[in-house]
């Protein structure tokens, strides 16, 4: 038996060959979304389309490399992106960063915080690639737990014209985990990447599952919370410009 609602899973717990299939959006969440309207943002512990024309609040900081771009712009609807406003992030061959991030604490004073150690994160993000560095794949997302601590692990996403793949991380050491696909360029796609303690490391595209491998054991429940979104970096040494929009950004928590 297989099950996919919360109120299911106690139950689930409690019987003899069930199986409960963690859902990769729609996670119980411990408060409501920041930064966005709309029905598609109820019940989401942090979500943001863009449309209300700002970038921080609700996102902590931007981070800009010289030569490089965090933009909001106007954009059509073109599902999964919504109007009126997308992120544009863009990096020259001489620029390495251009990205938003935003931290989650017990103790933070912008809503959402948490309230409890988080053992599970769930990042989704529509994203549209208009250029990809031949040479240098780019670090699109990620998600650190224990970010200011002892213990800290992070899962991040990077997509290149010709590699597409996940890093764990974990104290600075990295295992490249290859992607079964990567990002088509000039075209939307929903992005859902989600990392569990004691459990699995899941990436969908547009609905399918492009990774599914075992989380290490040493991730750690935790209650110091990171997600980055944006270039963060490209990896290797650039020979172009690299530029992405993304939308209706949302982070679960459980």
């Amino acid at each position: 038996m297989r099950v996919k609602s919360l109120v299911a899973m106690w139950a689930c717990f409690a019987s003899v060959g069930c199986h409960y299939d963690w859902p990769l959006e729609g996670d119980a969440s411990t408060q409501g979304g920041g930064g966005a309207s709309g029905s598609t943002c109820e019940g989401i512990f942090f979500c943001h389309d863009f449309d209300d024309g700002s970038i921080d609040p609700p996102w902590d900081r931007s981070y800009i490399d010289d030569g490089a771009s965090v933009l909001l712009e106007p954009i059509a609807d073109a599902a999964p992106a919504t109007a009126p406003y997308a992120l544009s992030t863009s990096t020259e061959a001489t620029s390495e960063y251009a990205y938003i991030a935003r931290n989650f604490r017990t103790s933070g004073t912008l809503p959402p915080t948490l309230t409890t150690p988080i053992s599970r994160g769930t990042l989704s993000f529509a994203v549209r690639a208009d250029q990809l560095d031949p040479a240098a794949p780019a670090c699109l997302a990620g998600i650190v737990f224990d970010d200011d601590g002892d213990n800290r692990h992070s899962v991040r996403l990077l997509f290149g014209s010709t590699a597409a793949k996940l890093e764990e991380v974990i104290d600075g050491t990295s295992t490249n985990l290859p992607l079964a696909s990567g990002l088509e360029l000039g075209k939307w796609s929903v992005v859902t990447l989600a990392v569990e303690v004691g459990g699995r490391i899941v990436v969908e595209i547009d609905g399918e599952k492009v990774l599914d491998a075992a989380a290490a054991p040493t991730w750690q429940a935790s209650d110091s919370i990171r997600i980055v979104l944006g270039i963060n970096f490209v990896e290797g040494t650039a020979v172009g410009s690299s530029s992405f929009f993304f939308d209706d950004a949302r982070f679960q928590v459980m």
